[in-house]
C-alpha cells in the first residue's frame, strides 16, 4: 500500500511536471514566438552597411561619359602578421608604397588599416596568389571616365570615398551617390559567414544616373579645336563654351589647362570650373550690351556719326586709345571696328542708373542659375566717377563670367529672351525610368525685337567686313564681337601691357541663330593678341564642323552673298 502510495504520487508529480513544462512551451511558442524569434536573427544574421556604386552620367545622346566600378583595395589586420618583415619585402614593391611608411602602418595598434586603396586589377591578382597572413583585400568602387578628360571641369571629381568635390559630381552627389545598401547576412553557430544575403534597399534612396545637355560629338570638336590654339600660344587659360540659344542648353563647355588627380589633390582650387569661377574685364565683347541699351533707349541709331579722334580721346584727364586711328565713323561702324573712342562718348549720355538696371536685367552680376557649385556672381558696382559709364561702355570696370557673357549673347539671339543656362537634362533611376526632366526656363525679356534686329545687324557687319572677318563661313551668316582686354595688375594698380584677354563671341545662322558660341584666351604667350586674331579663327573652326554635324542648311541665295565694306 505505501509503495503505491508512493507511485501515485510520483506518477502525478510528473504529471504536474510534464503539464507545467506544456503550458511553458505553449507560452514561449505561442506568446514569446516574436521574441525570440527576433532573439534567433541576432544571433544568425546581421545587416552589413556599404556604398552603393555611383549612378552613371550620360550626354544628351546617351552616350556614357562617367560610371562607377568595383576595385580592390589592399588592407592588413597588423595582429595576425607574424612575419612583418616578409609582408614588408612584398608588398613595398608592389604597392609602390615607402617601406617606413608600410612599416608604420603594419605597426599600428588598429585592428584595422588601409594599405593602399583602389589598386590595379593585376596587382590585386598578385596580392591574392601571396596568401599572405593579415592582408586582404575588400571590395570598393572607384569612377571611371571612358573618354578620358573629355567634360573634365564639368562633370568633377570624387574623393577616395565617393563624395563629390566638384561639378557635376559634386552639385547632384546626394542624387548620384544615393544611401548606403543594407545587406542581409547569415552565419551558422561557429560564427562563419553564411553565402546567401538579401540587400535590403529603399527604392527612393538608390543612385539615379545623370544625362547632361552636353552632346559629346560638339565636346570632341569643342576640346580639338581650342587645344590648337591654347598649346600654340601658351595661353595661362583658356575657355570655350556653346550653348542652344532658344532652349539655354549647354551643348559643349571646355576649360584649359586640366590637372592631374596628383595636382588637383595638392592645390584643391584647379577643381574650379573658370567658366563659372572665373570673373575677368570683357573688353570689346561687352560693348554689345551698351549698345543694345542706346538703341533701346533711342540714344543713337545704327547710321549717327562718331568723331572718334584720330585713336586718341582724353576724358576728365584719362587717354582712351583706338587700336586704329580713325575719323568719323557711324555707330555701326564705331560696333564693328571696335572703337573705344566712339563707344565712350556713346556712354556720356547714358543715366547711370537706368545702365545698370539694364546690365542686371541681363544676367551680370548674379549667378545664372546654372547650379554648379563655385559659380561667380561678377562685379557690376554702382561707382559715381564721372569716368565709369565711359569706360564700362568698352568693357572695363565691369566683371563677368564667361557663362554670363554667352548667356547674354543667346539672349540677343533668342530675339530677346533671357534663358537660365541649363547643364542637366534628365535624372533618371537604374533602370532608365526618368524622374526628373528639366525643360527650359525663360527669365525675362531684356531688349525689343526691334534692338535686336539691329544689333544682330550690326554684329553681322562686325564679322563680314570688321574685327570679327576671321570668324566668317562660307554660306552662312555669323554675328559675333571680337575683345582684346588689358587685364588689370594688382600689383602696379595699372592696366597691363603685356597681359591681355583675347575673345570672341557669336551666333549662327542668321536669320534664326541656333547656337552662340564663346572662346577666351586668357594671357596669350605671342605678339599677336587679338581677339580678332586669336579667338575669332577657334569660332569658325568649331562652327563649321557643328553646322556640319547638325545639319544646318546653309543660308538662302539672297543672303549669301558677301557684304561690302561701307
Amino acid at each position: 500500500m505505501f509503495y503505491q502510495k508512493r507511485l501515485f504520487i510520483c506518477f502525478f508529480g510528473l504529471l504536474f511536471f510534464l503539464l507545467l513544462l506544456a503550458v511553458r512551451l505553449f507560452y514561449l511558442q505561442i506568446f514569446q514566438y516574436n521574441f525570440f524569434s527576433q532573439q534567433a536573427k541576432k544571433q544568425t544574421c546581421y545587416l552589413e552597411r556599404r556604398e552603393s556604386l555611383r549612378g552613371v552620367i550620360l550626354d544628351r545622346n546617351n552616350s556614357l561619359l562617367v560610371l562607377s566600378k568595383e576595385v580592390d583595395s589592399c588592407v592588413a589586420w597588423p595582429y595576425l602578421i607574424r612575419n612583418k618583415t616578409e609582408v614588408i619585402n612584398h608588398l613595398t614593391y608592389l604597392l609602390g608604397i615607402p617601406t617606413d611608411e608600410l612599416k608604420d602602418k603594419l605597426s599600428s595598434s588598429r585592428f584595422f588599416v588601409w594599405l593602399k586603396r583602389k589598386i590595379a586589377p593585376s596587382i590585386a591578382t598578385k596580392i591574392k596568389v601571396l596568401h599572405l597572413p593579415g592582408v586582404g583585400l575588400v571590395k570598393e568602387s572607384k569612377r571611371f571616365y571612358p573618354e578620358g578628360d573629355l567634360l573634365w571641369h564639368v562633370l568633377g571629381q570624387v574623393n577616395l570615398d565617393n563624395y563629390g568635390l566638384s561639378g557635376i559630381e559634386l552639385a547632384y552627389d546626394d542624387l548620384i551617390r544615393g544611401e548606403p545598401v543594407q545587406e542581409l547576412k547569415e552565419r551558422d553557430g561557429r560564427g562563419q559567414k553564411i553565402a546567401n544575403r538579401v540587400t535590403v534597399a529603399d527604392e527612393e534612396g538608390k543612385p539615379k544616373n545623370i544625362v547632361l545637355t552636353i552632346d559629346k560629338v560638339i565636346q570632341h570638336i569643342a576640346e580639338r579645336e581650342l587645344f590648337k590654339t591654347y598649346s600654340a600660344t601658351l595661353a595661362r587659360k583658356a575657355i570655350l563654351i556653346v550653348q542652344e540659344v532658344s532652349t539655354g542648353e549647354i551643348l559643349a563647355w571646355v576649360c584649359y589647362p586640366t590637372s592631374s588627380e596628383e595636382e588637383w589633390k595638392r592645390t584643391p582650387e584647379l577643381l574650379n570650373n573658370p567658366g563659372i569661377s572665373d570673373t575677368f574685364e570683357p573688353g570689346s565683347t561687352f560693348k554689345v550690351i551698351p549698345a543694345c541699351f542706346a538703341l533701346e533707349e533711342n540714344l543713337t541709331t545704327s547710321e549717327e556719326k562718331y568723331f572718334c579722334e584720330n585713336g586718341l580721346f582724353k576724358l576728365y584727364g584719362i587717354k582712351i586709345r583706338d587700336h586704329e586711328k580713325r575719323g568719323i565713323l557711324t555707330f555701326k561702324q564705331v560696333l564693328a571696328y571696335s572703337s573705344n573712342i566712339g563707344m565712350a562718348k556713346l556712354g556720356l549720355r547714358m543715366n547711370k542708373e537706368k545702365f545698370y538696371q539694364f546690365i542686371s536685367n541681363f544676367g551680370f552680376g548674379c549667378v545664372t542659375g546654372l547650379g554648379l557649385a563655385g559659380e561667380s556672381p561678377g562685379l557690376l558696382l554702382l561707382n559715381q566717377h564721372q569716368l565709369t559709364l565711359p569706360i564700362l561702355c568698352y568693357g572695363q570696370g565691369i566683371g563677368v563670367t564667361a557663362i554670363q557673357l554667352l548667356n547674354a549673347y543667346s539672349a540677343i539671339a533668342n530675339q530677346g529672351m533671357l534663358m537660365e543656362p541649363q547643364i542637366v537634362k534628365e535624372i533618371r533611376t537604374r533602370d532608365g525610368k526618368v524622374l526628373r526632366r528639366y525643360t527650359p526656363v525663360p527669365i525675362r525679356r531684356v531688349i525689343s525685337e526691334r534692338t535686336v534686329s539691329t544689333t544682330t545687324e550690326i554684329l553681322e557687319d562686325a564679322v563680314e567686313w570688321g574685327t570679327g572677318i576671321k570668324a566668317k563661313i562660307k554660306g552662312y551668316r555669323v554675328a559675333g564681337k571680337t575683345g582684346t582686354a588689358q587685364k588689370f595688375d594688382p600689383l602696379t594698380k595699372k592696366y597691363s601691357d603685356t597681359k591681355h584677354i583675347a575673345s570672341f563671341c557669336g551666333f549662327f545662322p542668321l536669320p534664326q541663330p541656333r547656337i552662340a558660341i564663346l572662346i577666351v584666351i586668357d594671357e596669350p604667350q605671342t605678339q599677336d593678341y587679338w581677339g580678332g586674331s586669336l579667338a575669332a579663327p577657334v569660332f569658325a573652326r568649331v562652327a563649321e564642323q557643328v553646322i556640319q554635324y547638325l545639319h544646318i542648311p546653309p543660308a538662302e541665295e539672297k543672303y549669301a552673298q558677301i557684304k561690302g565694306t561701307p
